[in-house]
């Protein structure tokens, strides 16, 4: 039918009769030339559940783009066309969490885990790039001291961190549900277990709760909703 419609072009533009032109009439009949009709017809389920192989993953960041646009949502995350590329400000923010996730773990010397880190990534840095991971290096500590201080006065003992959350919601099809948090602060009582969830940012983001009822803004009550269906803890509250 494109073929078809582009010798159609072709014959009613610039009088070009192409030798296919009068075999594509005679086969295809009318095919709405130089029409155009923007109403969605929808997406054959089962279509949609062969092509997933009947899995589905959900996360906080797919559910964020479905409730921003539906078709970001299938684009990005069901025809995975979205092809992701690490900005410098991402890979500074992996380089922050990879040295919090050790900090409390072991005394670690932080200017050798940063520069390990790059080594380990292949990545190709410029002079400009290297010169502000040597002014973050100094932040890095900072905030690891704060942390440190900050623990200080934490009555909740134990910790996960980088901790991967999975759990099934399946009905007619398998949808695993995934969150992976930074940090999990809890302490074990009696008949409780109390829960903390830290989310590191090293960018500006906006957590106001008025998004909610919008589907937006959801990262630490989808967080706390894994916490709580996963079974890691006796009653978590």
């Amino acid at each position: 039918k494109i073929n078809y419609a582009i010798l159609e072009d072709k014959y009613k533009k610039y009088g070009v009769y192409d030798d296919n032109y009068k075999l594509y009439k005679s086969s295809l009949g009318d095919i709405l030339y130089n029409t155009y009709d923007n109403n969605f017809n929808a997406i054959n389920p089962d279509k949609l559940k062969l092509y997933l192989k009947n899995k589905l993953t959900l996360s906080y960041s797919s559910l964020s783009n479905y409730k921003k646009c539906a078709f970001r949502y299938y684009i990005a995350n069901i025809l995975k066309l979205d092809k992701y590329e690490e900005s410098f400000e991402a890979f500074i923010g992996s380089i922050f969490h990879d040295v919090l996730e050790k900090c409390f773990v072991n005394n670690l010397d932080v200017n050798e885990e940063v520069n390990d880190y790059i080594k380990n990534s292949n990545k190709i840095l410029t002079l400009k790039e290297r010169y502000f991971i040597s002014k973050i290096i100094e932040d890095i500590k900072y905030v690891i001291n704060v942390l440190k201080q900050q623990q200080e006065f934490i009555s909740l003992d134990k910790a996960h961190y980088e901790k991967n959350i999975k759990i099934q919601k399946n009905k007619d099809i398998d949808i695993e549900f995934i969150g992976f948090i930074d940090k999990l602060l809890y302490k074990e009582n009696k008949n409780e277990t109390l829960v903390s969830i830290i989310d590191y940012k090293t960018g500006n983001v906006d957590i106001d709760l008025k998004y909610l009822p919008y589907g937006l803004s959801l990262q630490l009550p989808i967080y706390l909703y894994l916490v709580k269906k996963s079974n890691m803890f006796n009653n978590p509250k």
